[in-house]
């Protein structure tokens, strides 16, 4: 898998088993950011170097032709979060990457869609491209 090793920010392909089905990758981060986020304050120059790095990840997938199509706090794993200059961030959930001019639902409109998916992306107005992970980003700078 091209994408889990040229990308500096997502997890690595370790094995892959038939029986029982299992896709084995690594371990990034305790917690999500969610979890981080709730359990108690954040520094707010954590919160920036988190979503940083996850700009970064973001801008190299976009670079290689990829939309990752799920970006929100739950898939965003985060290390040390104590210490900005420490801090690991993990952008997991790869399983609705796709290139860009794809549609990761298909082409049939998802009417109870999350507020994390661009609207033109449920309703199949657009496919995903750069610009409705960025919705997706949008939202996240929202919720925090």
């Amino acid at each position: 898998m091209v994408l889990t090793r040229s990308i500096k920010g997502v997890p690595r392909l370790v094995a892959v088993s038939l029986i029982p089905p299992a896709i084995i990758m690594t371990m990034h981060g305790p917690a999500s950011l969610v979890t981080v986020c709730k359990s108690k304050p954040v520094d707010e120059r954590v919160l920036l170097r988190t979503l940083h790095d996850v700009a970064g990840i973001l801008i190299t997938m976009h670079n290689m032709g990829l939309s990752h199509n799920d970006v929100r706090p739950h898939n965003i794993l985060v290390s040390d979060i104590r210490c900005a200059s420490n801090l690991k961030v993990t952008l997991i959930d790869l399983g609705l990457v796709t290139r860009h001019g794809e549609y990761p639902f298909g082409r049939v409109p998802i009417f109870n869609a999350k507020p994390f998916y661009a609207p033109e992306l449920m309703h199949v107005i657009k496919p995903s491209s750069e610009a409705t992970d960025m919705y997706s980003f949008g939202y996240l700078i929202k919720c925090l």
